[in-house]
């Protein structure tokens, strides 16, 4: 399923308890953590009225790699993603 849930999970996240971000755009995702880049790529939303499943597919020698995310919708402005509490910080 193509990445969009009304736009909702597009923008830049910040996690409210450590140093993890994470940024969603209309061209791929990235999740940094301490500033440092951890995966970058494509991605794909697999959602539902709760929240949903976002998948980063990133580019590895041999195959592409994948990292999925479960992700509970909180509010507009907050998120929860595999446990951990994030808000947005920004919009695209």
């Amino acid at each position: 399923m193509a990445l969009d849930f009304d736009n909702s999970i597009y923008g830049n996240w910040q996690s409210t308890t450590s140093a993890t971000r994470l940024v969603v755009t209309n061209s791929g995702c990235a999740l940094y953590a301490y500033e440092w880049v951890q995966f970058v790529g494509a991605c794909s939303w697999d959602g539902g009225t709760i929240g949903g499943i976002l998948t980063i597919t990133y580019p590895m020698p041999l195959e592409p790699g994948r990292v999925r995310y479960p992700i509970r919708w909180v509010n507009k402005n907050a998120i929860d993603l595999g446990g951990e509490p994030f808000r947005r910080i920004a919009s695209p």
